[in-house]
């Protein structure tokens, strides 16, 4: 009872079906592996073998690097930009003592941009949490403001001039500075 054009469009639409799955199966046995169809869902089940990755060596191997020994005293050093970065600096440490260092107590050094004089209480918490290991937090320049008036004048004005400032003192170290692209320049 089908109209003729549809039945037509049918019977071509199952042609194309059996095509592709023929084509899938022949496909797949010249890949090595056997592939069965279900013709009453139009499912393709493709089943393919593989063998081990070969293990492969390093080509050269140099005498004079000693592997990584950690009953060797060592010292684990990071670096923070300052204050806001506390939250950031106190999951890695948890992390790196639960995984590790609670185990050969390695001394951290962490480097700072900032002071951390404001967050005696936060520095404290971290020093606990990694003992045994002694913790210490050591600020790394001489503070944004010395460094950027010790620029010579013409440095030092061009970046204020970028940083849209008119004193060192209103930079810190999350300033939003704009920067001049080289290709501007031509």
């Amino acid at each position: 009872n089908e109209h003729p054009v549809a039945a037509e469009t049918n019977h071509e639409t199952k042609k194309k079906v059996r095509r592709k799955k023929q084509k899938k199966l022949k496909e797949a046995e010249q890949n090595g592996g056997n592939a069965t169809t279900t013709d009453d869902k139009n499912i393709l089940e493709i089943n393919r073998t593989y063998d081990d990755p070969p293990v492969l060596h390093p080509l050269v191997v140099d005498p004079t690097v000693r592997d990584f020994d950690p009953s060797l005293p060592g010292v684990v050093v990071t670096k923070i930009q300052g204050p806001p970065h506390l939250k950031a600096l106190k999951q890695m440490l948890c992390l790196f003592t639960e995984a590790y260092n609670n185990r050969v107590n390695h001394d951290i050094i962490v480097f700072t941009s900032e002071s951390m004089d404001d967050n005696d209480d936060e520095v404290k918490e971290l020093e606990r949490m990694v003992a045994p290991a002694k913790l210490t937090v050591q600020i790394d320049n001489p503070g944004l403001v010395q460094m950027v008036d010790a620029l010579s004048p013409e440095q030092k004005s061009h970046l204020l001039d970028r940083c849209k400032v008119t004193s060192s003192a209103e930079l810190s170290w999350y300033s939003k500075c704009s920067e001049v692209r080289s290709y501007s320049t031509f």
